[in-house]
């Protein structure tokens, strides 16, 4: 990137990985020209706090997310799904799969995060797509997932408590980040303070039939994450536009 900027004199792009970047990670070493964000909420973090002009910035949607606007048959929910973290931020996340599982009337499956795999891929994109296709509901720390699942209508339990990064003093610090904030005001999106409210959560969801207004709830997520189908179409498009 530096090269580019000081040497080739080259445009720089910037796509940030994720809902949380701009909010969570930090500034620029080396200020790209434009960005391509995941929603709406992004695009706004992006002119507010790091001070992008709004022709720098273009909402694409995440091009991997195209698969959530694909037509799906329509599955019995059959399990709760546990999005695992990386250990920094959930290092109890094994001890809470097995305690659901004693606990849970049906199946949990757990899905651990892809880093401990060493790295992402399509393969893995795909399968997480499938679990939620057939999950109650999903339970995480704060996490993409939460996104994902909202995207698919699914409600989620943030996991705030706990022996780790996301005991009580680290969870409160994380649901008061800009871009949880707005998330965990989600109808069917939990934040939970301690094993009883996250199974009293559950018990809701299973045995009550509480659900949250999906249709609310997937508007919502398409603010953060724009998924209609067509995201690799307006990065090109984007890119297009900005060729000299």
């Amino acid at each position: 990137v530096k090269s580019a900027r000081q040497g080739q004199k080259c445009r720089i792009v910037a796509a940030p990985a994720s809902w949380d970047n701009l909010t969570s990670k930090g500034g620029w070493l080396v200020r790209p020209d434009h960005l391509l964000v995941w929603g709406e909420a992004s695009r706004r973090h992006a002119l507010e706090h790091h001070g992008f002009n709004a022709d720098q910035v273009n909402v694409t949607g995440p091009p991997q997310f195209d698969i959530y606007a694909e037509p799906r048959p329509d599955y019995l929910p059959e399990h709760i799904l546990v999005a695992g973290s990386t250990v920094n931020y959930w290092s109890d996340e094994f001890e809470m799969v097995q305690a659901l599982r004693r606990v849970a009337s049906l199946d949990v499956v757990h899905r651990s995060h892809p880093r401990h795999g060493g790295c992402w891929s399509w393969e893995a994109i795909l399968q997480l797509r499938d679990q939620l296709d057939k999950a109650f509901c999903v339970v995480a720390a704060f996490s993409t997932v939460v996104i994902e699942a909202a995207l698919m209508g699914k409600p989620s339990f943030l996991v705030g408590f706990g022996p780790s990064a996301h005991g009580p003093a680290r969870a409160s610090y994380h649901a008061q980040l800009e871009h949880m904030v707005e998330v965990a005001s989600w109808p069917g999106v939990h934040l939970c303070r301690s094993k009883e409210e996250l199974l009293t959560g559950l018990e809701g969801i299973l045995n009550k039939g509480i659900h949250p207004d999906t249709a609310e709830l997937r508007r919502r997520a398409q603010k953060i994450a724009r998924s209609d189908g067509h995201a690799q179409e307006r990065i090109l498009e984007a890119l297009g536009w900005m060729t000299p």
